[in-house]
């Protein structure tokens, strides 16, 4: 008892020594300009990481600059043949980098294992530190593959943007339903044409099974790989619902907060 509960509390100190909220904005100093630029071209079109969503009170901002820009990028590939310009190769490179090794990212990754680790997923890894370090093995290199194929290779070699950008309160909850399943198996090319989303089916796959190289005996072979396809398959699905109407709802749950707290969030340390 006394021994687990020790290696409880290590993986918890582990966990806490990658930082709290007060250490953003120290990550964001050490991405480097370069990384900066490719984040604000492919902001719009990349899709989402895998781990857990953070909701800050930044993220109850009504202004909706993002979603708005996103919306003007999707009507002029529509209405115009002047099309935007689409990310380069070199932009997409450095945001793979940016999405799997920064700091932030590699945090998650180690929240991620913890939570593996305290739920004794994989449990031929086994227990304590050892069993620790490879469910985050795992985890990392799972990210890390699902941002190479995604974000950088297959949205390169096939011209795609993986993720489209979500219709927004301007249309029926219906349509917008609708838009955002559909957007597991469409999406646009660089060119703004509407598209097979060749590059998310070929990533769900090859990430899939890659996974087969350093996940334990029992999580390999046909059948789980077919399992983790099915599952990640449904992970964007949820994640393009989110997107669509998260917002909507952050809106009328921030309308709504009492006013004490909405004079206190912008004091908060994540707030800006």
């Amino acid at each position: 008892m006394t021994r687990k509960l020790a290696e409880t509390v290590g993986i918890l100190v582990l966990v806490a020594a990658g930082g709290v909220c007060g250490s953003a904005q120290t990550v964001e100093t050490e991405i480097s300009s370069s990384t900066l630029e490719a984040r604000a071209a492919l902001e719009s079109v990349l899709p989402d990481a895998p781990s857990a969503v953070a909701v800050t009170a930044s993220a109850f901002s009504t202004s909706g600059d993002h979603d708005d820009a996103a919306n003007r990028i999707s009507l002029a590939w529509r209405n115009s043949t002047h099309h935007p310009a689409h990310p380069t190769p070199s932009q997409r490179w450095h945001s793979f980098v940016d999405h799997t090794f920064s700091p932030s990212a590699l945090r998650g990754d180690l929240l991620d294992a913890a939570q593996a680790q305290f739920h004794h997923a994989w449990p031929e890894y086994g227990k304590g530190f050892p069993g620790f370090e490879k469910r985050y093995g795992a985890i990392l290199a799972g990210h890390a593959a699902g941002n190479f194929f995604g974000t950088y290779l297959f949205p390169t070699l096939l011209h795609q943007s993986p993720r489209s950008p979500r219709l927004g309160p301007g249309h029926s909850v219906w349509r917008r339903f609708g838009y955002a399943v559909s957007r597991v198996a469409v999406t646009r090319d660089d060119y703004g044409n509407e598209t097979l989303n060749s590059s998310l089916l070929l990533t769900t796959a090859g990430t899939s099974s890659v996974a087969n190289l350093y996940y334990p005996r029992d999580q390999r072979g046909w059948s789980p790989t077919a399992s983790r396809f099915e599952g990640s398959l449904m992970g964007n699905l949820q994640g393009n619902l989110s997107r669509e109407f998260l917002p909507d709802i952050q809106q009328f749950l921030w309308k709504h907060a009492p006013a004490r707290l909405q004079r206190l969030a912008p004091r908060l340390p994540c707030a800006n």
